[in-house]
């Protein structure tokens, strides 16, 4: 009997692990982005650093508008 919410119980952690990893690449992907434009706007000033923080802002506000946390 303890064997079988043994397994269900793993199974559980299993998918859980899986979403969780899944949904984080929404937001690993916004921060990346904002890095590369963070060192685009390092390597020329003229650049606006506001444009990259409003572009790492939409793509974060877009991963929970589609439930990617």
């Amino acid at each position: 009997m303890c064997f079988k919410y043994l397994v269900f119980f793993f199974l559980a952690l299993l998918i859980s692990l899986s979403l969780a990893n899944q949904n984080s690449g929404c937001h690993t992907n916004c921060n990346l982005d904002f890095d590369n434009c963070y060192d685009s706007y390092s390597q020329n000033p003229s650049n606006n650093l506001y444009s990259c923080i409003s572009q790492w802002q939409r793509c974060f506000n877009n991963c929970e508008s589609n439930n990617q946390y």
